[in-house]
């Protein structure tokens, strides 16, 4: 059974080291120029994909159909719940990116451009909130959905730094936030007065 509160101090440890890393060294700047993949590199089209299987559009349906399954084979209460967990990471994630409004890399060779801010990333925290949803709701924790699971969360971020989108603190700061979100809400669902909540909602 995964700790919670284990996973709230990785989060924090994460997301501390990428604000260190974003204020006080050059290592994005040197990771970036490093990880970013050649314009010839056969290797820019996987990257693409990977890439858009992390993004909103993609994670959003797919974790409304997981939510769904759960509301009519698990529990009412527990999909309200994930539902909830999944609208107010995508709310605070932004609330972050407009107030910190980071510059997103500007490398010439750069393969995706965009003009939105690039602190957090929202795929790295779209990608493992979604992932932490599915683990959370499957209590038996076959190891083979684990490693799948994990090494696509890890593919996500790589394609992203590879692409020019995002640094690495970028990455890292991401899935920080969606450990510590996710483990404040699983704290949260344990209130005795949130649970009289959901019994009064449903």
């Amino acid at each position: 059974m995964l700790n919670y509160k284990i996973l709230f101090l990785i989060g924090f440890i994460f997301f501390s080291l990428a604000i260190f890393i974003f204020l006080f060294t050059d290592l994005d700047q040197k990771l970036n120029i490093a990880c970013l993949s050649d314009f010839n590199s056969s290797f820019i089209y996987w990257n693409k994909l990977i890439s858009k299987s992390g993004a909103f559009a993609i994670v959003l349906p797919l974790s409304l159909l997981f939510i769904v399954w759960v509301w009519f084979y698990r529990s009412h209460h527990e999909a309200v719940w994930l539902l909830t967990v999944l609208i107010t990471a995508r709310l605070i994630f932004l609330l972050m990116k407009i107030c910190i409004f980071r510059v997103r890399p500007a490398f010439p060779h750069s393969h995706i451009h965009t003009v939105t801010a690039s602190f957090p990333s929202g795929h790295a925290v779209n990608g493992l909130i979604f992932v932490l949803i599915i683990l959370y709701c499957l209590h038996y924790y076959n190891f083979v959905y684990w490693i799948v699971l994990i090494i696509w969360v890890l593919l996500v971020g790589w394609s992203r730094i590879a692409l020019g989108a995002h640094w690495f603190s970028d990455i890292i700061a991401g899935w920080g936030c969606a450990m510590m979100w996710f483990a404040f809400m699983v704290e949260l669902r344990g209130n005795v007065y949130v649970q009289k909540l959901l019994n009064y909602i449903l």
